[in-house]
């Protein structure tokens, strides 16, 4: 029994009672009251009962959930049912003028009503709009989207055709990259499809970067937007926080200057990190060969450094020169000079303005080139001695004018040799021997050092009168110290007893202090100063074999730190002062530790 049923007889049993318990009249009342309770309760219990093919009531309606169809309740979203919409009608069926029924399939039918699609191209700029039914079932307008136009130059698909600017007389797509090329100014640009589309534009530089250089071929260096400096530009001398001498530069970002100190070679804090003289000197690595080379001088500056050195290339020798950068790795491929006569007595100078002077002697002329401060050659060579002289050794130094002076040993008639001092308009100084050393004070004023009659003699000045040092002598060498404001003076002694004097001398005092010994033959010592330190260097017979000894030494030849082994099998051997530290070149490639066939010449930076 369901509950509908239930109900039924609760309320006749009610009734019953309450006819036999009371009057009539109020049993009466109360079983109307129960029967349009009853009514109205029945009305929310769901019907089982399949109503589909009832009559309609008199009003033409039929329960939920059935339409009245010729005047037969019919299960709503069945075929002849009413409609608003597709979603009123059973599945399979369609809402056509309102009514369920099947989808349009009759001649001339393209659709059912209400139903929508895109319209329209989705290509290029073009934006697909909506086509909606209509009760005629035909599609009606397309509305929304954007349409094509006629083609133009603009980097667009304007008329929809899947093709990008491929209007009449285009041949390319505005802006479009075709590869990299090198603009004018030497950067690395992109070459483009210019404003008409008609041909590639010349090479379209990269946008300006913090990097030191003109990025953009405008003329200007780092003016890009909040750029205020180019990037490492010096702005003068400062105090850094460390109370040491630093330079105002430009900071990596280029939006201010920084006041920092560079580490050199002193003894002192100079960057204020707290560690004095730290991060200098580099291993040794191969400048140049291996090859056939001999010969070797070696000139350091600021942001360069050049090797020249001879070579032999069949029976002749030549002279050749190779750039290195700030950390003496080799700045591309030798420079050769050829010629049909030998070359030799390679020399090199760092001058105080920048840049650097090569020179070397050739068919008994001196020949020298100017280079600038990245070692590019802005001259051809030319002769510095005089027409008819035969030079058989030279040295070099800077020169007040902040060019070079060339210090020339002149084969004489009667067989012997003067020195000559080129150019100094015609004066020649009282000097009469081999082997010259010069140097350079700070004030332009010249130190002169050489061999006569294998007793040491120093001059002070072009018109200096020598003045005799020391005997015996091997060839020497001389550098300016300028915190003391004097020069010092190294040689090499005769041998005794199986070893050789290695000595020095301030040329104010003239009095030879022994530094060290050696067992090589021909030591060669080299001294060069620099940053408040001196530093000498010299070969050495050790264990076997060849090597190459160092010291630190005060103005007056006091040992400070040292002797140190620095480098093997040196048969060449130069130190030169510049940049942060001291830089010594050797040969042969025996003190490299990759080896290598013949000779190769080394450089390597040291401070200790």
């Amino acid at each position: 029994m369901n509950s509908r049923s239930r109900f039924w007889i609760s309320i006749a049993v009610f009734a019953r009672s309450a006819g036999r318990g009371h009057n009539l009249a109020m049993a009466r009342v109360w079983l109307g009251a129960s029967l349009a309770l009853a009514l109205s309760v029945s009305a929310c219990f769901p019907s089982s009962v399949d109503l589909a093919g009832k009559r309609c009531d008199a009003q033409g309606r039929c329960a939920d959930g059935y339409a009245c169809v010729a005047d037969t309740c019919t299960k709503q979203g069945l075929a002849g049912t009413p409609c608003v919409g597709a979603a009123d009608c059973a599945d399979g069926l369609a809402c056509r003028s309102g009514v369920c029924g099947p989808p349009c399939v009759a001649p001339g039918c393209e659709c059912d009503p209400g139903q929508t699609q895109p319209c329209g191209s989705a290509l290029g700029i073009c934006v697909q709009g909506v086509q909606t039914c209509g009760q005629d079932e035909h599609w009606g307008g397309c509305v929304g989207g954007v349409r094509a136009v006629t083609e133009t130059c603009d980097g667009e698909d304007d008329d929809c055709d899947g093709v990008a600017d491929d209007g009449p007389a285009m041949v390319c797509v505005q802006g479009a990259d075709e590869g990299p090329c090198v603009t004018t100014c030497g950067t690395d640009g992109r070459l483009r499809c210019n404003a008409t589309c008609t041909d590639y534009t010349a090479c379209q530089p990269p946008a300006e970067v913090c990097n030191g250089q003109d990025d953009d071929c405008d003329g200007a260096v780092d003016d890009g937007p909040d750029m205020v400096c180019a990037r490492g530009a010096d702005a003068g001398s400062c105090t850094t926080s460390c109370h040491t001498a630093g330079h105002k530069t430009c900071n990596d970002s280029c939006s201010g200057y920084q006041c920092a100190g560079r580490e050199v070679c002193n003894g002192l804090d100079d960057d204020c990190d707290g560690v004095p003289d730290n991060g200098l000197g580099t291993a040794a690595q191969r400048v140049a060969g291996p090859g056939p080379l001999q010969g070797l001088a070696l000139a350091v500056g600021p942001r360069a450094a050049v090797a020249i050195f001879t070579r032999r290339d069949t029976s002749i020798e030549s002279v050749a020169w190779q750039v290195l950068d700030a950390n003496l790795e080799p700045v591309g491929a030798p420079t050769e000079h050829n010629a049909t006569t030998a070359q030799t007595s390679p020399a090199a100078l760092a001058l105080p303005g920048g840049g650097f002077t090569v020179a070397w002697i050739e068919g008994g002329a001196v020949l020298s080139v100017r280079l600038d401060a990245d070692g590019a050659a802005v001259t051809s060579a030319g002769q510095v001695s005089r027409p008819g002289e035969q030079v058989t050794s030279f040295a070099l130094a800077a020169g007040a004018d902040g060019g070079a002076r060339y210090l020339l040993q002149r084969r004489e008639v009667d067989g012997g040799s003067t020195l000559v001092l080129e150019p100094v308009d015609g004066v020649t100084g009282p000097w009469v021997g081999t082997d010259p050393a010069v140097a350079t004070r700070s004030d332009g004023g010249l130190g002169i050092a050489y061999r006569s009659a294998s007793h040491l003699m120093f001059s002070s000045g072009a018109d200096g009168a020598p003045l005799p040092m020391a005997a015996p002598v091997s060839a020497p060498s001389i550098a300016y110290d300028d915190p003391s404001g004097s020069f010092v003076i190294a040689w090499a002694n005769a041998p005794a007893g199986g070893s050789t004097p290695i000595e020095c001398a301030n040329a104010e005092t003239a009095a030879p202090v022994q530094i060290a010994t050696s067992q090589a033959s021909q030591p060669s010592p080299r001294v060069a100063a620099g940053n408040g330190y001196v530093y000498a260097a010299w070969r050495d017979d050790a264990d076997g074999g060849s090597v190459v000894r160092m010291a630190r030494i005060d103005a007056h030849c006091a040992v400070a730190a040292g002797p140190r082994t620095v480098a093997t099998s040196a048969a060449e051997l130069v130190l030169a002062a510049g940049g942060a530290g001291f830089t010594l070149g050797f040969d042969p490639s025996s003190a490299l530790a990759d080896g290598g066939a013949g000779a190769t010449l080394s450089a390597q930076d040291f401070c200790f």
